[in-house]
């Protein structure tokens, strides 16, 4: 029963001139059935110097031979002025994860190989010389041969076309994930100019909507409540300054003025016993408002008009006229013109309340969908990374096929040549694969 050949792996992340790498160390604890532990081929690039060694390769079986191969002592190699030799350990640094992952299948794979065709090699293959005779006692022994030769070879190519599809999707596995990268970084910066430096702007423009909107409409000191308050004051004027007020002015001979506690007295005229309420006065111009008790309650003689209980103004009548307005008519058409106006503009702004709540909704609609798209492009990378990883151990797997069906193939193809030294396959034998 064969011997199994150990190794002890060891990964780890190290910093390297302040940049992060991936160190994979794996060193041979047992050779088994192999001659020696030197598994791994490195070239000697200076003698006096071990650390400027190159990692080569995984030892073929012919690297073992005592006299073709390599020596396992990098001692007794430079002594001996070879350029390469056989080293027990190997330790690689990858600045990629996955790359150093793969490494790592790779190397096992193919050290895997080794030990395989060397068992071939050592149980059916070697020997130490034995004498043949030729032509064979089977005359289709070279044909049999030879066909063995041609199933080696389609068993070959069809290997080479599995390698080359495997290496096709892991291409494809790696441009897929580099295009997922490169577009999910496209849309993270596309959030970004999308956003405020200190933030999303979503809760600013909602702020700015509900303080418009507010103005407009709703409120304490909003536009609507501006409005009801002018057209309540038009409305109590207008209701004070009927159209049956008169406006009665005063001479200057003999007036008395107004107070304030008159407002709502009863007036009355002499001689003519002409009576009212007074509504308004301006003493400046020697004006009184007053609502007369009827219609035939003129106040339009020079006969005295007194305000009874109250301060003791009176005055005679120069002038009285139905006003049908007060003492601020002028004031109060203007106002009424500035308050349409005001009006109008607030219709217009209801619709500016329209396009600021869309414009909310709209932003808010792109922003999430902004994140629905970067939370796709994530999953999609996350779920990248097992598929390249597949992919590579495919490549791996294919790769060692590879090998395997190469060295079937060199078998066959020299067991013909062993019994037809002349013959040449067509088409030819094939080189190492790369």
């Amino acid at each position: 029963m064969a011997t199994t050949t150990k190794l002890h792996e060891e990964r780890t992340v190290i910093r390297e001139n302040d940049v992060q790498k991936y160190q994979v160390r794996v060193y041979c604890l047992d050779g088994g059935d192999l001659p020696d532990m030197g598994l791994f081929v490195h070239q000697i690039v200076d003698q006096a110097d071990p650390l400027q060694d190159v990692f080569v390769r995984i030892a073929e079986v012919v690297d073992f031979s005592a006299t073709d191969g390599f020596l396992s002592s990098r001692l007794e190699a430079t002594i001996k002025g070879d350029t390469y030799w056989r080293a027990a350990e190997l330790t690689k640094t990858y600045d990629d994860l996955d790359v150093a992952t793969a490494a790592v299948q790779a190397i096992f794979d193919r050290v895997n190989t080794l030990v395989n065709d060397y068992e071939v090699y050592n149980d059916s293959f070697v020997t130490t010389g034995e004498d043949l005779e030729f032509p064979t006692t089977d005359p289709t022994q070279v044909e049999s041969l030879k066909s063995a030769y041609g199933a080696a070879y389609d068993a070959y190519l069809a290997a080479v076309t599995a390698e080359s599809d495997a290496q096709t999707s892991l291409d494809s596995a790696n441009s897929s994930l580099v295009t997922l990268q490169t577009d999910y970084q496209d849309w993270l910066d596309l959030r970004h100019r999308f956003q405020e430096e200190d933030g999303n702007d979503q809760q600013a423009m909602e702020d700015s909507h509900y303080a418009l909107d507010n103005f407009v409409s709703h409120g304490t000191g909003s536009a609507l409540q501006i409005i009801g308050a002018i057209d309540s004051f038009i409305f109590s004027y207008q209701g004070k300054f009927g159209p049956e007020t008169r406006k009665v002015s005063m001479s200057a001979t003999g007036y008395v003025g107004c107070a304030g506690g008159d407002i709502g007295k009863v007036v009355k005229q002499d001689v003519t016993n002409h009576q009212g309420t007074l509504v308004a006065y301006n003493n400046d111009s020697r004006e009184w408002w007053i609502e007369p008790d009827s219609a035939s309650d003129t106040f339009s003689t020079a006969s005295i008009v007194r305000v009874l209980a109250g301060s003791g103004a009176l005055g005679a009548p120069s002038a009285s006229i139905l006003v049908g307005a007060g003492p601020l008519d002028a004031e109060l058409t203007a106002l009424r013109t500035a308050r349409n106006t005001f009006d109008a503009s607030r219709q217009q702004a209801l619709n500016s309340v329209t396009a600021a709540y869309n414009g909310v909704i709209h932003h808010y609609g792109t922003a999430t969908f902004i994140t629905d798209v970067i939370n796709k492009y994530s999953v999609a990378i996350t779920q990248a990374q097992p598929d390249i990883s597949s992919a590579q151990t495919a490549y791996n797997q294919a790769e060692g096929n590879l090998q395997t069906a190469y060295t079937a193939l060199e078998q066959a193809y020299n067991d013909v040549k062993a019994v037809c030294p002349n013959w040449s396959p067509a088409p030819p034998f094939p080189p190492v694969p790369a």
